[in-house]
């Protein structure tokens, strides 16, 4: 009987998806790991999170290029050494890619990531199909 319950909870627990009150939510999260330039894992309210961030693209790991490398290793440095990171969903953007990752602006320590990987060259401003909360901010 307790396996059975066991496994009642976790089926429950794996199919209950991630509650973010309203699409304009700030979250705030702990890392969980870094994935590469424009993409990271987090927890929030004991649930793992994979997180795309929202209006920049960043060059893919897989592609054999340095930029990559050096973007993924800012990345990861920024949101390692952040004494708080939060997520910020805008209501213009869908919810999820189609990759199944959350999309979302994403702060650390109040300064917005995105915008910072623009500036210092290592992401392109893309992927903006509305008018997005910081799109200005990133061109």
């Amino acid at each position: 009987m307790k396996k059975f319950s066991f496994m009642i909870i976790l089926l429950a627990v794996l199919l209950i998806p991630l509650k973010i009150k309203a699409r304009s939510d700030i979250i705030t999260v702990t890392l969980n790991k870094c994935v590469d330039g424009d993409t990271a894992r987090y927890i929030y309210n004991d649930a793992r999170m994979k997180v795309r961030f929202l209006g920049i693209n960043t060059m893919e790991l897989k592609s054999d290029n340095n930029y990559a490398k050096i973007a993924a290793d800012y990345t990861c440095e920024s949101l390692t050494n952040a004494k708080e990171i939060k997520l910020e969903f805008d209501p213009k953007s869908d919810e999820k890619d189609k990759y199944n990752r959350y999309l979302a602006w994403v702060f650390v320590d109040n300064t917005l990531l995105e915008s910072d990987l623009v500036e210092k060259g290592y992401a392109e401003v893309k992927y903006i199909y509305d008018d997005y909360k910081y799109v200005d901010d990133l061109y």
